[in-house]
C-alpha cells in the first residue's frame, strides 16, 4: 500500500523484481564482480552536495572550490572507497570544486532551497489508500514555481523514457510537490521545466 517513486519505476520496468523485494522480501545479491566503488562514489557525491548546500544555508562560503573538494574527499573516505579509489577520484574532487563553488550561489539566488526533502501523497486505488513517497535531492522554490533536482552519478534516463512513462521518478515527485506533499512547499506549486 506504499511505494517510493523509484520503486514505481521498478514496478513498471520489472514487476517481478518488485514482487520479489516487496512481497517475498528477497534481497538481490550483488554479483561477485560488482564494482562496489560505483555505489560508494554515488553516495559520496550526494553527501558532499548536501553538505555543501547546507553550508550555504548559513551564508556565503569562503573558498568554495576548496571547501567542496574537501567535503567530497571526506565523503569518499566515509563511503568506504579504497585508498586507490580515493586517489583516482581526487581529480574529480579538484575539478568539480570550482564548478560547484560557482553553481551553488547562482542556483540559490532568489530561491528557497530544500535539501533531501521527503514527500508523500495518498491516492485511492480500488477504494483503498495507496501512498507514493519521494526523497528529493534538492527543491528550489521560486516565485514562479519550483525546480526539482535529482543528482545522478550514473546514466540518466532519456527524454523518450520519461515521456512514455518508463522513468517516472521526477514526474511523480513533481506531482507530489504540486499536491503539497513536501513540508514547506505550498499546495499548487508548479514544478518548472
Amino acid at each position: 500500500r506504499k511505494l517510493s517513486v523509484t520503486r514505481v519505476e521498478t514496478w513498471i520496468r520489472d514487476p517481478y523484481a518488485l514482487y520479489a523485494r516487496e512481497i517475498l522480501r528477497l534481497d538481490e545479491l550483488e554479483p561477485p564482480d560488482a564494482p562496489l566503488e560505483a555505489m560508494a562514489r554515488g553516495t559520496a557525491v550526494h553527501a558532499a552536495l548536501e553538505a555543501f548546500s547546507r553550508l550555504h544555508d548559513q551564508g556565503p562560503v569562503e573558498d568554495g572550490a576548496a571547501t567542496f573538494e574537501r567535503l567530497l574527499n571526506e565523503a569518499l573516505e566515509a563511503a568506504g572507497l579504497s585508498e586507490q579509489g580515493r586517489a583516482r577520484e581526487a581529480a574529480l574532487a579538484r575539478n568539480s570544486g570550482p564548478h560547484f563553488a560557482d553553481w551553488e550561489p547562482r542556483r540559490r539566488a532568489g530561491a528557497t532551497v530544500l535539501v533531501e526533502g521527503y514527500g508523500a501523497h495518498d491516492v485511492r486505488v480500488n477504494g483503498r489508500p495507496f501512498r507514493i513517497t519521494a526523497k528529493a535531492d534538492r527543491i528550489e522554490l521560486r516565485s514562479d514555481g519550483a525546480d526539482i533536482l535529482d543528482f545522478k552519478t550514473g546514466s540518466t534516463p532519456g527524454k523518450k523514457e520519461v515521456a512514455c512513462g518508463l522513468a517516472p521518478q521526477l514526474t511523480l515527485t513533481a506531482a507530489i510537490l504540486q499536491a503539497g506533499g513536501f513540508d514547506g512547499v505550498p499546495t499548487g506549486t508548479d514544478p518548472r521545466e
